[in-house]
């Protein structure tokens, strides 16, 4: 059992204090990042060096509305998501940044408003290795946040992203004094553990061009879940290859292969969709 479980986290008395603070859970009022909320960037989690660049956010960010539509932070009381809610702050990266180092223990939980985090590690010699990246509206991680001990990857803000980062002390505590907040925090690291499985038996046991197609097939039912059958996936040949699929010339063979049966299109940065279920058949049939 975790330390949040047995209630030996106590949430600090000034976070009480500040949860009055301005932020009301039963207005639904956009927030602009205040002064002191701003001068809270430019930091991130100890020993990765990273450089949060503190700039005016122009979006306007409704953060009790953020955890309010949560799946995990639904489950929990107005009280505390409003403590929650006090203690978050604002990040903005304009390029690339190392958010977690790997072989370090997680501080935040953070919520992507805008672009991407990517889990990735390398060798001595620079190749690099990347699982599919965590795109807007996305938490990264579940299992950073209520597991101990240390990642064994990276984490990546990618260029342009804009982040809420909330302390893992205060968010165990919250979510383990909730038992189905609990649950729905399991059911979300059960799915993410049966897609990784997937993935991992799909890289010795089905041809590169089924292995593209069940990698495309996830990444459109991930960012696009109801059931259209025509989209797009914002990925590029580079970060195709980063995944484990090979040369970009070789994946360029097997884009050709699905265009060829109709099922996808190639764009600049992105791969157009044409045929969902045409992508499920051929990856899982």
């Amino acid at each position: 059992m975790c330390e949040c479980c047995r209630g030996n986290i106590p949430i600090p008395e000034a976070l009480n204090a500040r949860s009055n603070g301005g932020i009301a859970l039963g207005l639904a009022v956009a927030i602009r990042p205040s002064a002191m909320l701003q001068s809270r960037l430019g930091f991130g989690e100890r020993g990765t060096g990273m450089k949060a660049v503190a700039q005016n956010i122009r979006t306007e960010i409704d953060l009790p509305k953020v955890l309010g539509d949560a799946t995990v932070f639904r489950r929990l009381a107005p009280s505390v998501l409003t403590s929650l809610a006090a203690a978050a702050r604002i990040e903005r990266f304009e390029e690339r940044t190392l958010l977690v180092q790997r072989d370090t223990q997680p501080q935040f939980i953070r919520y992507i408003i805008e672009g991407r985090a990517d889990p990735s590690t390398s060798t001595e010699q620079g190749r690099e290795s990347r699982l599919p990246a965590h795109q807007r509206g996305d938490w990264v991680t579940w299992g950073g946040c209520l597991l101990d001990g240390v990642v064994p990857h990276d984490l990546w803000a990618g260029a342009a992203s804009v982040m809420l980062a909330f302390p893992n002390s205060l968010v165990r505590q919250a979510v383990c004094a909730s038992p189905k907040a609990l649950l729905d925090v399991v059911r979300l690291l059960g799915e993410s553990q049966r897609a990784l499985m997937g993935w991992y038996f799909a890289l010795t046991l089905v041809s590169d061009e089924r292995r593209l197609a069940r990698l495309l097939f996830h990444l459109k039912d991930r960012d696009d879940p109801v059931g259209n059958d025509a989209g797009s996936v914002k990925i590029t040949q580079e970060e195709i290859g980063h995944l484990g699929l090979g040369s970009r010339q070789h994946i360029a063979r097997q884009l050709k292969k699905l265009e060829e049966r109709g099922l996808i299109e190639t764009s600049y940065g992105r791969i157009l969709i044409r045929s969902v279920v045409g992508l499920r058949d051929l990856a899982f049939g």
